[in-house]
């Protein structure tokens, strides 16, 4: 999924089976990567974006993959959310639209106060 594209936004992707956690802030890119592979099964992604801009990246509740951005968005992203893909600009340093070749059961997006 993402939202967004090179200037501000983030997305939550899969690369060569590994979960990645993607912000994009002020043009800056910094990334959550888990260094081992996805298993061969249904998961539960979870990505949280905390105010102070840590980024942390959970499977099955487990974390797997922490980063530090400078903090969070500043401003509402200009592409809108997109789930299985990022079409328009890239988040992150993939080429669009970056499908998911799985299947997606079900997002959920929770915003803070």
């Amino acid at each position: 999924m993402a939202q967004g594209g090179a200037a501000e936004g983030y997305s939550l992707y899969v690369h060569e089976g590994k979960p990645i956690f993607a912000v994009r802030r002020e043009n800056v890119l910094t990334l959550a990567a888990a260094k081992e592979a996805l298993p061969n099964q249904a998961v539960h992604l979870g990505a949280t974006l905390a105010k102070d801009g840590t980024m942390t990246l959970t499977v099955d509740g487990k974390t797997v993959a922490r980063a530090q951005a400078d903090g969070c968005l500043t401003k509402m992203p200009l592409d809108g959310l997109q789930v299985g893909q990022d079409a328009n600009g890239a988040v992150s340093d993939y080429e669009t639209p970056n499908a998911f070749k799985g299947e997606v059961g079900k997002v959920t997006v929770e915003l803070g106060k």
